[in-house]
């Protein structure tokens, strides 16, 4: 096991302090210290150096002297990503490490993958590699720079109890296998029950209480280890501590003034636009009526994209008259907010999230309004009706998007073509809206989930000598983002 042991920026005592402590706690779990190396940056002259320690479980261990015969490493900072403005490890540092401690085919495992180096490192030495990361921000920049070197599958994530996702990425491991949600025991013994053997162990790192088989749950972000949800809200952020909103405060006073407040929503998108890493480090929120009801946390390659949107959102709501926002996705655990409530975690589908005003909405669909007088009262009829629609959907009915009946109707807010077709014949009947009822589709594809959305009209000038009319159309909700299948239906009754 490789431990590289960095500067406190307190004092030469306390770094001493550190590494004297932490090696004593290791060989009080049954670990031998092999070797101490120090790492000097010519490049960094004005740094203090790092430590590299080696230990080991059995007096016998694989150790290569030729790559390592110094206890002294003389290696420069590594270049920072471009793009992404902070500097990886060195790959020679990491190179002499893997080289002297490892052989070809041995499994790495790295429990703090970052940025991917070490994992990058360890495919192009012909080694097997799985790296677990608490950041969705870094695994996106891991996982692109991996492919660069074999395509990779996420087959593994692992959740525990608390607000953070930890993200198991496994790759090059033949017959590859997922961990089910029954599986219970730290990260480590997840990593190992996709391997068997692995080179390097770091179970002793683990707190005591990551060893409790309670405290970590492995699961595959799919229907079957959550519950599918399809809600509307609007776009908040929470700090979940004091500690963290400090820690926003002073790592954004490299990007903004000295003072800057991250309450105020449009100096922490600015933050966010110069270290666009940190979105991460706060809680997103989807509100109702300015309650949170869901965090969401983007999680997978797709991660960044997710957080750009969610800025997207906010940004819209202050700027552009942004009323609503849909979030598709998979519920699974929950996250303590600073209030202390506790809500249910979305990771969300992107290809399903939207923002609009009803006004955008209803142009969208109806395009600009029409000069012609009678043409723009034929326009404002139809507009009407949308906006009764939407506004019973948002303010009457709402709901959390958590069972089907609610997924079915949230998602009809949200398809405004095929709403615009039936407030378009209703207006030409002169027919408003009365009632909105879901109900399970008696016919349905295969493996498959309808609910049948119907929207009853009647005509307020004649309610008792004419028919109302009920248009009716299906939904399937059996994916994270509904579908609309079969053609609109319509018919009359008493």
């Amino acid at each position: 096991m490789w431990l590289i042991i960095g500067e406190t920026r307190k004092s030469i005592a306390a770094d001493i302090s550190i590494i004297e402590n932490l090696i004593s706690a290791l060989k009080a779990n049954g670990w031998l210290l092999r070797k101490d190396i120090v790492w000097v940056k010519p490049d960094k002259p004005g740094e203090r150096d790092d430590h590299i320690l080696l230990f080991s479980k059995t007096e016998h261990f694989y150790y290569n002297a030729e790559v390592l015969p110094s206890d002294v490493l003389h290696i420069n900072r590594e270049a920072a990503l471009p793009g992404y403005g902070f500097d990886p490890l060195p790959t020679q540092l990491i190179e002499s490490c893997l080289l002297a401690g490892s052989q070809v085919g041995d499994t790495i495992l790295d429990p703090f993958c970052g940025s991917g180096t070490v994992g990058f490192v360890t495919l192009k030495h012909e080694r097997k590699f799985i790296g677990i990361e608490l950041s969705s921000y870094y695994l996106e920049i891991a996982w692109k720079r991996l492919e660069e070197l074999r395509e990779l599958t996420p087959s593994v994530i692992v959740a525990d109890e608390g607000a953070e996702i930890v993200t198991a990425v496994e790759s090059i491991i033949p017959d590859t296998k997922t961990v089910s949600p029954s599986v219970m025991g730290s990260s480590i013994e997840t990593a190992k029950s996709l391997t068997g053997e692995i080179s390097i162990s770091a179970t002793q790192m683990l707190p005591a209480e990551s060893k409790n088989s309670d405290s970590v749950k492995a699961s595959v972000y799919d229907s079957k280890s959550g519950s599918l949800v399809y809600a509307m809200g609007t776009i908040g952020y929470d700090f979940g501590s004091e500690a963290r909103k400090d820690s926003l405060v002073q790592d954004g006073r490299l990007a903004q003034e000295d003072s800057w407040n991250p309450l105020d929503p449009r100096q922490l998108l600015a933050n966010f636009e110069a270290q666009p890493w940190e979105s991460g480090s706060i809680i997103w929120t989807l509100n109702q009526e300015a309650t949170p009801v869901y965090a969401i946390q983007p999680a997978g390659p797709y991660a960044p994209k997710g957080y750009e949107m969610l800025r997207q959102f906010l940004s819209e709501q202050l700027d552009e008259g942004v009323e609503r926002v849909s979030i598709p996705g998979i519920s699974i655990g929950s996250i303590k907010l600073q209030s202390g409530i506790t809500v249910p975690r979305i990771v969300p589908t992107i290809r399903g999230m939207y923002s609009w005003s009803t006004t955008a909405l209803i142009r969208s669909v109806l395009g600009e309004p029409p000069a012609d007088n009678a043409a723009r009262q034929d326009y404002e009829d139809r507009a009407e009706g949308i906006q009764n629609f939407l506004d019973r959907i948002y303010y009457e009915l709402r709901n959390l998007g958590k069972t089907p009946q609610e997924r079915a109707i949230n998602y009809a807010a949200t398809n405004a073509f095929q709403l615009a077709q039936v407030f378009q014949q209703a207006a030409n009947e002169n027919m408003q809206l009365d009632t909105i009822e879901v109900e399970k589709s008696p016919l349905c594809r295969p493996e498959s989930e309808c609910w049948d959305v119907k929207l009853a009209f009647f005509d307020p000038e004649r309610q008792n000598q004419r028919a109302r009319k009920v248009y009716r159309f299906t939904v399937d909700v059996s994916d994270e983002v509904p579908v609309t299948i079969g053609r609109l239906r319509s018919w009359s009754m008493f």
